[in-house]
């Protein structure tokens, strides 16, 4: 693609409504010309983004015009088609910067046929270092952490389920506290606190099963999502199931094996003809209340456990369809949306989210092949979630903690969940591949999370600083409105980080 530096002509600026500033010759935005593709709500980019528009009758050029929000100096690309990547210029957009762009469509004697709605986006940094040391070893951190949280469920001791158990989210959080409390038993076998932690995760398991959907409903035996009377989020009953698996092999008890198989047995049977399960569905009836979802990679990933240590090969055909579905549909479009418990359905490529995205790249790395090309599709999608959600500095926001992690595009904030979910990622790509800059990664944000604890043991779940009190200063870390779930899931990493 051919690169031209143009200089603005000094005439009379029109700001557009999305802020570009543009000369009297620049054309108007045409609703015929529109952008598509994936990253049409994208707010920053770490790698050279493409950009694309709907194709145009009688175009024959498309160009994209880039400029700093601050002014100055336009840089154009164009092309024979309505893709455009920006890789010639990357280099010299600044980490930091804020930039204006649209998409124009032109005959092929120059002559415009409209362009886009000017749209914004940011370039962020990519991993450099060095980063800010940890402050806790990391088993020493993750232990804190998991103290704390087994603090919190003193009440679970007692095998009646205490009052308040009834949360909004239950399979989230109470499958991230099984999991911490496995993890955290596993450190000293025998224990005094091991088996305190054992006691109340299985108090906890027993809890679900009591509250499980009836045998004769649709969805049976399905360990709720949400408070009951509401839908059911068909991938957190695959989270739950996962936390038994967990929690039988660190107790042995048969319980908690029983209830994973008719859990399994469930997803098998509703699994829909493509290989995908619905988002959202009335328990009782089917029907359906959300349709798409990209995280079928939660149920990939019980299934799996299952037919790999638990002898359940009925279930791989299930699991195989379900893989082959994300390799067809969210690998290719990139439409990894509509995930998260307390999220509403939002329009397409709106509200990206990447949770699903690494566990679906950490079975892809598990069952990598020559010939499969599991491992270059695992890479390229840790580049996307770096891309997107991972933050090395803080130019997007200076009051992110960094290096750190966001959620998704409608709650874009570096949160503990997150970067203890990269890390997990990280590893499994270092393990793979045995490039040591996946490891480098790890270790930075696994430092970054140990700068983010309390002297009580939890984390702060969103990674960001308050205003300064003091000139020159960096803020206090933020500990307000905590996330119990996502500080059990940070300790479980850091413990097996350890």
């Amino acid at each position: 693609m051919k690169l031209l530096i143009i200089a603005l002509a000094v005439t009379v600026m029109i700001t557009s409504k999305r802020g570009f500033a543009r000369d009297a010759a620049t054309p108007a935005a045409d609703e015929g010309v529109t952008r598509t593709g994936w990253n049409i709500e994208s707010r920053r980019f770490m790698y050279p983004p493409t950009f694309e528009a709907n194709p145009v009758d009688s175009a024959k050029v498309y160009s994209i015009t880039i400029r700093s929000t601050r002014g100055g100096e336009s840089s154009e690309i164009s092309g024979s088609q309505p893709q455009l990547d920006l890789t010639s210029v990357w280099d010299r957009v600044a980490v930091g910067g804020a930039y204006d762009a649209f998409i124009e469509a032109r005959r092929a004697d120059g002559t415009s046929l409209g362009r886009t709605q000017a749209f914004q986006f940011q370039k962020v940094g990519a991993f450099a270092g060095p980063y800010p040391p940890g402050i806790r070893d990391y088993a020493a951190a993750g232990r804190g952490g998991a103290e704390y949280i087994m603090g919190t469920l003193n009440a679970w001791r007692d095998s009646q389920a205490p009052k308040g158990a009834q949360i909004s989210y239950p399979a989230l959080f109470y499958s991230a506290y099984i999991r911490t409390l496995t993890t955290y038993a596993a450190m000293e076998p025998g224990s005094d606190q091991s088996r305190d932690a054992l006691l109340i995760a299985a108090n906890i398991g027993q809890y679900l099963i009591d509250t499980s959907t009836p045998a004769d409903w649709k969805y049976a035996h399905m360990p709720l999502s949400h408070q009951p009377g509401k839908y059911l989020q068909i991938g957190r009953t695959a989270m739950v199931g996962a936390a038994y698996l967990d929690l039988f092999s660190a107790s042995h008890d048969e319980r908690f094996l029983k209830v994973a198989m008719q859990i399994a047995d469930t997803l098998k049977e509703l699994q829909l003809p493509d290989g995908r399960w619905y988002f959202r569905v009335d328990p009782k009836t089917g029907d359906v209340a959300e349709d798409y979802t990209s995280d079928q990679a939660e149920a990939i990933d019980f299934l799996d456990a299952l037919i790999e240590q638990h002898g359940r090969a009925d279930l791989a055909a299930s699991r195989d369809k379900a893989v082959q579905w994300m390799l067809t549909n969210p690998v290719k479009t990139r439409y990894w949306q509509q995930q998260w418990d307390d999220a509403k359905v939002y329009p397409p490529y709106s509200n990206l989210e990447f949770y699903d995205t690494a566990i679906f790249a950490l079975h892809l790395l598990h069952h990598a092949t020559p010939e499969n090309h599991y491992r270059e599709i695992a890479v390229d999608l840790f580049r996307w979630i770096e891309d997107q959600f991972v933050l090395w500095e803080s130019s997007l926001d200076a009051s992110f903690i960094t290096p750190g992690v966001q959620e998704q595009y409608k709650y874009y904030i570096t949160i503990d969940w997150h970067a203890a979910h990269f890390i997990r990622l990280c590893q499994a790509m270092h393990q793979a591949t045995g490039e040591e800059l996946y490891l480098k990664k790890a270790t930075a944000m696994a430092d970054s999370l140990t700068r983010v604890q309390n002297p009580k043991g939890y984390f702060a779940t969103f990674m960001q600083r308050l205003p300064a009190t003091q000139p020159g200063q960096p803020g206090p870390i933020s500990f307000g409105k905590l996330w119990p779930n996502c500080m059990s899931y940070t300790a479980e990493q850091l413990i097996k980080s350890s």
